[in-house]
């Protein structure tokens, strides 16, 4: 698979913040891919989905995730209920900005009583660092982070946007152990790391029996 250099350079992240992301490596990651024009893929942990995004359109790919927010919102984006316009729209209507963290934890209420995925990302846009992260108890709490809806992620969000037109992808909300390794000619694993702990280790509790589950998952496979 060739991949041209200057169209690496342009690429952009995807439109949210997520641990883990591979971005930075994609360079290398499609150095190693397979070059077959017709392949179905199996991504167990989409994440952001900074990798499928980039992938060939001639490929079909299943990605799942345990968080179900995280699904939706890649998913009112395949079906452009996200898209820039219609954040623009939420972030006027509910007055977010970069100064104001009333309105934020206005709209986190809001969201948290009543979760949107439009909602959710106009949220993300304004949070610290742009993260994403929820507890059982209440929902999504990352704290205000003096961030807005720049020109900067309205181009992330229309490049994934328009990516995702031209791919085949699945979207589940679906744990590692419940999906189909064996239906994969390929699989993309990127699993929560032991030596870290990021806010999605802490909410699955991944550790060690997690890590032998996997690899025998995937033996199997």
């Amino acid at each position: 698979m060739k991949i041209d250099k200057k169209y690496l350079n342009k690429l952009h992240s995807n439109p949210f913040n997520y641990h883990g992301s591979k971005h930075r490596y994609l360079k290398e990651l499609f150095s190693v891919l397979p070059k077959d024009k017709h392949l179905k893929v199996v991504d167990p942990f989409v994440g952001g989905g900074d990798l499928i995004s980039k992938l060939p359109s001639t490929w079909s790919v299943f990605a799942s995730d345990m968080t179900p927010q995280l699904i939706e919102m890649h998913k009112s984006i395949q079906s452009n209920v996200i898209n820039s316009k219609a954040v623009q729209s939420a972030v006027d209507f509910y007055g977010v900005n970069k100064t104001d963290e009333d309105r934020y934890n206005q709209l986190k209420s809001i969201y948290n009583s009543a979760p949107m995925p439009i909602e959710l990302y106009t949220l993300i846009c304004h949070a610290n660092s742009n993260h994403i992260r929820f507890s059982k108890k209440t929902g999504f709490n990352v704290p205000f982070g003096k961030r807005l809806f720049n020109d900067d992620m309205k181009v992330k969000l229309d490049n994934y946007s328009e990516s995702l037109k031209h791919l085949t992808v699945n979207f589940e909300c679906k744990k590692y152990s419940d999906v189909d390794f064996n239906s994969a000619d390929l699989l993309l694993i990127d699993p929560p790391y032991l030596l870290t702990m990021a806010s999605y280790n802490k909410s699955s509790k991944w550790g060690v029996n997690d890590d032998f589950e996997l690899y025998n998952k995937i033996n199997k496979a």
